[in-house]
């Protein structure tokens, strides 16, 4: 299997069964929620970074099944994260956050 293959199953992958942290703020732990799932992105976005080297890719992040934001740059996605207010302002909404990866193939 050639390494572009390779990576399009990886991403196929990642985008079927997905990087997705769900968020149910009947605590109002608003902020341990964030730096816990922060820190988690953060290694999660390290690795797949160094298996995607030498291809041009861009990583979105879906909140309740909308595409909020998209950057090629992971710590883009961390820092929308962490800033968003549907995350730091306390509610009590249910919402599903999925991340995203779309590959440029050469």
């Amino acid at each position: 299997m050639s390494d572009d293959n390779k990576i399009t199953n990886l991403v196929q992958c990642l985008n079927k069964y997905g990087i997705m942290y769900i968020y149910d703020n009947t605590a109002n732990e608003g902020q341990s929620w964030i730096n816990i799932n922060t820190t988690h992105m953060n290694t999660l976005f390290e690795f797949y970074d160094n298996r995607l080297k030498g291809y041009i890719y861009s990583i979105g992040i879906e909140i309740n099944s909308v595409l909020k934001y998209v950057s090629k740059e992971y710590k883009n996605i961390l820092n929308y994260f962490k800033d968003n207010s549907e995350f730091t302002e306390p509610n009590k909404t249910h919402k599903i956050v999925r991340l995203k990866y779309f590959i440029d193939m050469p």
